[in-house]
C-alpha cells in the first residue's frame, strides 16, 4: 500500500481499508464500525490477532512499531500466530525491511513459532498449519530450538499438537521441523504421543 498524504485523516484511512477488503454493504459497515475502535499505532497488536491486514498496513505506514509488546510480552507476530492469521504473519515478517523480530519470546518464553502450535484456529487443517510453519522457518528464518519456560521447544509442542491430522502415522509438522534442524530440549524426553507415532512407523 502506498503512503497516504499527510492531511489524510484516520477516518479516511479506515474507510479506504474497508472498501479495499470488499464484501456486502452490511459487511463493510460492520468493519467500519469495528475499525473506528482503533485509537493509535499500539492497536497493531489487536489488528494482528484479528487479521485486519489493511488496517495493520496503515498502522505500520504511520509509525507503528512492528515489534511492540503488550503486558504479556506478545508482539504483533505472536498475536497473529495465536489468532491463526497466516497472511498477517507473512506481511509482518516482510514489514519495514524485515525488521520484525521473528524469535522474540513473550513472558512465557513462547515465540510465534511455538504459539502456532495448539491454538485451535485451524481445527485439523494440517496443510494450512504446514504452510505457515514452513513460511516462518524458511522466510522468517525462525529458530526452532528456543525453549519456553516449561522447557518445551517447537518440536515438543508439535508432537503434542491435538489438531494435527496424521498422514500415514506421520506428523508432518514434526518432519518439517526436523528438516530445519529442530531438536528436543536438553534432558527432556519426547512426549508419549510422539513415542506412539514412532511405533506406528
Amino acid at each position: 500500500m502506498s503512503s497516504r498524504p499527510q492531511e489524510d485523516t484516520v477516518e479516511d484511512a479506515v474507510e479506504d481499508a474497508v472498501e479495499e477488503e470488499g464484501g456486502t454493504w452490511e459487511e463493510r459497515m460492520a468493519r467500519l464500525e469495528h475499525y473506528t475502535r482503533y485509537e493509535d499505532t499500539r492497536d497493531l497488536l489487536r489488528a494482528s490477532f484479528e487479521g485486519g491486514i489493511s488496517r495493520a498496513d496503515w498502522l505500520l505506514t504511520n509509525g507503528a512499531d512492528v515489534n511492540q509488546q503488550d503486558k504479556d510480552g506478545n508482539t504483533p507476530l505472536i498475536m497473529a500466530a495465536m489468532g491463526g492469521r497466516g497472511d498477517m504473519m507473512n506481511m509482518l515478517i516482510y514489514a519495514k525491511r524485515k525488521s520484525c523480530n521473528v524469535d522474540h519470546q513473550n513472558n512465557q518464553g513462547k515465540t510465534a513459532l511455538m504459539s502456532l502450535m495448539g491454538n485451535g484456529f485451524y481445527e485439523g487443517d494440517w496443510e494450512w498449519m504446514y504452510q505457515v510453519t514452513r513460511m516462518l522457518l524458511r522466510e522468517g528464518r525462525a529458530d526452532p530450538n528456543l525453549v519456553d519456560k516449561d522447557g518445551n521447544t517447537a518440536l515438543v509442542l508439535a508432537e503434542n499438537e491435538p489438531h494435527i491430522t496424521f498422514v500415514g502415522g506421520r506428523n508432518p509438522l514434526v518432519e518439517l521441523l526436523k528438516h530445519y534442524n529442530a531438536t528436543y530440549p536438553p534432558k527432556k524426553k519426547p512426549p508419549k504421543s510422539a513415542m506412539k507415532v514412532r511405533r506406528k512407523r
